[in-house]
């Protein structure tokens, strides 16, 4: 009976150690979980501070490029470093393309007209040739090259063509699906990639 007794009282001093460190593990969890989310909202607002300098610099150069009447497609004259329209087709590439096909009279309306249309209809938000499809282990939405217009494009006017529309298709999606309106972009035009802030600050500074 003693032994018994004994033996109840060790598996209930077993069982208050077990539940004091399962609530003190608790207590740790809770504090855990305060510091990520109070992590999560320094990132957050971070982000939002980078994003509000992007959009100050973008405001900058544009209004740089107003003052300086660019009339090039490259919205500042930096070289390296400047922005980018992104959703916009290239027209210099109808016009090359339209100079082979067309007389020197007729080429310059002739990419104007067929640019502008690629353009509308770019911007149209019920036009969306995309499909999903399974890359590298994640579902990604990629332009469906089976659709009959951009098959039809890619026959008339060759990769060229093509490859400008799509770029210009894939950029409007990616910067503003909903709207599907031309957006200014901070770009590093020597690597072809958006340009990093650092990147454009330092050029800049360096130009000064």
């Amino acid at each position: 009976m003693f032994e018994l007794e004994c033996e109840l009282d060790a598996k209930k001093m077993r069982i208050e150690e077990l539940t004091t460190k399962l609530e003190e593990n608790f207590d740790e969890i809770d504090g855990l979980q305060d510091l990520n989310q109070q992590l999560f909202t320094k990132e957050r607002l971070s982000n939002n501070e980078l994003q509000n300098v992007r959009k100050a610099l973008i405001k900058v150069l544009s209004k740089m490029s107003d003052d300086t009447d660019d009339d090039t497609d490259d919205d500042t004259d930096n070289g390296d470093f400047g922005l980018k329209r992104m959703g916009e087709i290239d027209y210099r590439a109808f016009l090359k393309s339209c100079r082979l096909r067309y007389s020197p009279a007729d080429a310059d309306d002739k990419a104007a007209k067929f640019c502008c249309k690629w353009q509308e209809k770019l911007q149209n938000p019920q036009w969306h040739p995309f499909k999903i499809v399974m890359l590298h282990g994640d579902y990604q939405e990629v332009v469906d090259e089976d659709v009959p217009e951009l098959k039809k494009l890619k026959k008339k006017w060759g990769d060229e063509i093509y490859n400008v529309v799509t770029t210009a298709l894939v950029e409007i999606n990616e910067y503003n699906p909903n709207g599907r309106y031309v957006t200014l972009e901070l770009w590093n035009y020597t690597a072809n990639k958006k340009a990093t802030l650092p990147e454009i600050i330092n050029h800049f500074y360096s130009n000064k």
